[in-house]
């Protein structure tokens, strides 16, 4: 999927994607404390599907869990980097898709994960209308989007290049509601300094990363 604008993705380069992995296997980084919640919430089903796939990391990690697996990425560094990791594993297929399109039929899909992609979307509802469709009816989607903080961060500081907009977690579930998707439930990944998951729970307005667990609508 088109996790990066054209002009961006030339930053996203293989060392990129080294650092990234890294993260993952670091336990205390945020990135795999992301991917750890993420194993816990997601629903057995037959057919998933990974939008903005990065290093294959999700995909590796649920291999066991699914009988068919694709990721959906823009960048060859990213494909290239997650082949490497899957290695032979048939059943996952790597996708590298420049317009964003999402090659199977309406309704194909039981499951779906879009982590960390729609900052970087400077159209997350087309990026979102194309995961519905592919999406069975009640089917869940995850998404991973940064808190409101990102805000003043993207918008005012333009501190971060890679992030072309910004939302608050109620910004996000409400562009999630126009693209045909029911809001389930919403928490931080992570509390800042206190590290207690009670709080990224209870307090999610001020933890670290925000996941939205949601379903396809069928009427929407």
């Amino acid at each position: 999927m088109n996790t990066l604008p054209s002009e961006q993705k030339d930053i996203a380069n293989m060392q990129y994607y080294i650092n990234m992995d890294k993260r993952y296997q670091s336990p205390g980084h945020l990135m795999a404390k992301k991917v750890n919640l993420i194993l816990t919430l997601l629903q057995p089903s037959s057919r998933f599907i990974d939008v903005g796939c990065g290093t294959g990391e999700l995909l590796f990690r649920t291999k066991d869990k699914y009988d068919e697996m694709v990721g959906i990425e823009n960048n060859g560094n990213a494909i290239n980097f997650a082949k490497e990791k899957i290695e032979n594993i048939r059943k996952i297929r790597l996708i590298n898709s420049q317009d964003g399109k999402i090659p199977y039929p309406d309704e194909y899909f039981n499951s779906a994960t879009c982590l960390d992609v729609l900052e970087h979307m400077r159209d997350s509802k087309e990026c979102l209308r194309e995961i519905r469709r592919v999406l069975k009816p009640q089917s869940q989607l995850i998404v991973t989007v940064p808190n409101w903080y990102d805000i003043i961060n993207t918008r005012f500081f333009k501190r971060n290049s890679l992030h072309v907009q910004a939302h608050s977690p109620y910004g996000w579930m409400n562009i999630l509601r126009e693209m045909g998707f029911k809001n389930v439930m919403w928490r931080a990944v992570d509390f800042p300094i206190l590290h207690f998951d009670f709080f990224a729970k209870h307090f999610a307005i001020f933890g670290m990363c925000i996941v939205i667990v949601s379903r396809k609508e069928e009427n929407a």
